[in-house]
C-alpha cells in the first residue's frame, strides 16, 4: 500500500499544502494563520502524512497564489 502524503511548503507570506498527481490538490493561508491550517489538513486528511516540499511543489503553489491575487 501506498503511502499518501501531502507536501507542506512556505513561499513568501504563506504556507501551503501541496498534493501533485492525477488529481493535485492545492491550498493556502497566510503565515499568521498557520497553526489553524494544519490543524484543518490534519482533520481533513486523517491518513496523510505531512512532509516538506521542494522546488516543484513551490513553483505549483506561486503558480496558484498568483492566480487568486489576480481572480480578486
Amino acid at each position: 500500500m501506498q503511502i499518501k502524503e501531502i507536501k507542506i511548503v512556505e513561499v513568501g507570506n504563506y504556507v501551503g499544502a501541496v498534493k501533485l498527481g492525477k488529481c493535485p490538490m492545492y491550498g493556502f493561508a497566510p503565515k499568521t494563520e498557520k497553526k489553524d491550517f494544519y490543524a484543518s489538513l490534519k482533520e481533513d486528511f486523517p491518513g496523510y502524512r505531512f512532509i516538506r516540499g521542494g522546488e516543484k511543489e513551490k513553483n505549483a503553489l506561486m503558480f496558484n497564489i498568483k492566480l487568486s491575487e489576480r481572480a480578486r
